[in-house]
Parts: C-alpha cells; sequence; structure tokens
C-alpha cells in the first residue's frame, strides 16, 4: 500500500493511493472468521511425506532383489544343466 504525507509544519495527513489489485488481495487474503479448525502442522506433513517416499523406494529395492535372485536362480539351474548335458555325451 502506498502512503503520501501531505501538508507541511508539524502536522502530517496520510493519503492512500487507491491500488484495485492490492484492495482485492487484502479482501481475498484475510479471512473474516476462523476458517481453519487448526494450526497446519507443516513438519508433520513433510514427515508423512518422507515416510511415503521411504516405503515406496524400499519396496522398489525388495522387487529388485527378488529379481536379481530369480536371475541368479535361472542362471545356476542352466549352469546345472549344461554341465550335465557335457557329462552324458
Amino acid at each position: 500500500m502506498k502512503v503520501a504525507l501531505l501538508g507541511g509544519g508539524g502536522r502530517s495527513v496520510r493519503k492512500r493511493f487507491h491500488d484495485p489489485a492490492a484492495s482485492w488481495f487484502a479482501k481475498c487474503s484475510i479471512p473474516k472468521g476462523n476458517y481453519m479448525a487448526y494450526k497446519p502442522n507443516y513438519g508433520l506433513q513433510r514427515a508423512d511425506r518422507r515416510r511415503a517416499a521411504q516405503a515406496r523406494s524400499e519396496q522398489k529395492q525388495r522387487k529388485r532383489e527378488e529379481r536379481s535372485a530369480q536371475r541368479k536362480a535361472e542362471r545356476t539351474v542352466e549352469i546345472k544343466s549344461s554341465s550335465d548335458d557335457e557329462k552324458a555325451q
């Protein structure tokens, strides 16, 4: 809000400049009643998001390890079967 000081001597008079955007924002940003049931706890919300992200990453890591174990098991089966085929010939 812009304020101009007018007048001279020991007295000053304040005059407000009309700014439609500022007045609209002031009307919208200041609630007339208590619309919030409680003060938001942003730290708790951040911790919840961090826990969810950690759970997702752990789940992805478990799936990767399971697939890796499955591939290793398939390779050991192939190696055993190829060594058995060589012995049979």
